[in-house]
C-alpha cells in the first residue's frame, strides 16, 4: 500500500459539466440536488481522516439512480474526471496499484461504495485508480472498524513496516513476510494497515512472488561462484544488493515487497554465501 497525492480537481465544476450532458427530467433533478451534492463534497474533505464515520446524505431512490447514472454512463465530463485523476498521479501510481503495490492499475474503486454513497459516484477524491484484483476483493465493503486503507487520506508511514524473513537453506526453510509497527504511528493506524493487508491477502502474495524470484537469483549466484573466490563474490554481491536497494527505495519506498526482500538478503549475505559455496 502506498500514500498518494489527493487529486487537485475542481469537483463542483466538473459535476456541473456532467449535469449539462444529461437530458430531460434527469437533468432537472440533478440541478435540483447539485447544492446538496456540493455540500457533501465539502463534508468529505472535512472528514477525510475519518471517512469511516461518514453517513450517506438523504437522497430519494430516483435521485440515487441519477447519481449512479452519472458514473455508469460515459460522458465527456466523466472522462475529464478520470483523466484528471490519472494525470495527477506520479509515475509509480500509474504503474502500480496503491492498494497492493504489485499489479498494474486498470479501473477505479469507489472508496465509499457508490451503492451506499451515491453522492460521491463521480467525486475524484473518492475514486482510487487500482488493479482489478484489489477492486474485486474490496467490492462494496464499508466498515467503521474493519477497513481498507484510503490511500489519499489515511496515514501510511514512510518508515518500514513490511519485513521479510529468509530461512536457510532456502530450499528447506523458505521465505515469509510479516508486519511490524513503526514507532511513529498509533495502534489504530497500525491496525488499519494490518486489516488492509489481511483483507487483500498481501503477505501471501508477496511470499508467492518472492518464492518465485529468490530461487532464480540463487541459481545465478551459484553460477557466478564458479568464476570467483568467496571474498570477491561476497564483495560484489554486497555491492549489487546495495545498489538495488538504493535504486528501488527512491522509486517504491520502504514498503515494497522487493525492498523488504533485498534488505533481508543484505542482512544475511554472509550466511547466503556460505550456502552457495
Amino acid at each position: 500500500m502506498r500514500k498518494q497525492n489527493i487529486p487537485d480537481i475542481d469537483d463542483a465544476e466538473l459535476f456541473e459539466t456532467i449535469i449539462t450532458t444529461k437530458q430531460g427530467q434527469r437533468k432537472v433533478r440533478l440541478k435540483n440536488i447539485k447544492d446538496k451534492i456540493k455540500a457533501a463534497y465539502s463534508n468529505f474533505i472535512t472528514n477525510g481522516a475519518s471517512l469511516d464515520e461518514m453517513e450517506p446524505i438523504n437522497l430519494g431512490k430516483i435521485q440515487k439512480r441519477d447519481m449512479e447514472h452519472c458514473y455508469g454512463v460515459s460522458t465527456a465530463g466523466l472522462s475529464v474526471v478520470k483523466s484528471a485523476i490519472k494525470t495527477s498521479h506520479n509515475i509509480v501510481d500509474t504503474e502500480l496499484c496503491p492498494y497492493c503495490n504489485l499489479r498494474d492499475p486498470s479501473e477505479f474503486d469507489h472508496y465509499l461504495p457508490k451503492s451506499k454513497f451515491q453522492e460521491f459516484s463521480v467525486y475524484s477524491k473518492n475514486l482510487i485508480w487500482c488493479c482489478h484484483k484489489c477492486n474485486h476483493k474490496k467490492k462494496e465493503h464499508f466498515s467503521k472498524t474493519d477497513r481498507f486503507l484510503n490511500t489519499y487520506y489515511d496515514t501510511i508511514p514512510e518508515e518500514q513496516f513490511l519485513f521479510c524473513r529468509i530461512g536457510l537453506p532456502i530450499e528447506e526453510r523458505g521465505i515469509s513476510f510479516y508486519l511490524k509497527k513503526p514507532d511513529g504511528i498509533t495502534s489504530k493506524q497500525y491496525k488499519d494497515i494490518v486489516d488492509h493487508v489481511q483483507k487483500l491477502n498481501l503477505l501471501e502474495s508477496y511470499t508467492q512472488l518472492a518464492s518465485q524470484k529468490l530461487p532464480i537469483w540463487f541459481k545465478k549466484w551459484r553460477i557466478l561462484t564458479i568464476h570467483s573466490n568467496k571474498i570477491d563474490f561476497t564483495t560484489n554481491l554486497r555491492r549489487e544488493i546495495k545498489a538495488d536497494i538504493d535504486a528501488n527505495l527512491s522509486v517504491y519506498g520502504e514498503n515494497h515487497y522487493l525492498h523488504a526482500l533485498k534488505i533481508e538478503i543484505q542482512n544475511n549475505i554472509t550466511e547466503i554465501v556460505e550456502c552457495l559455496y
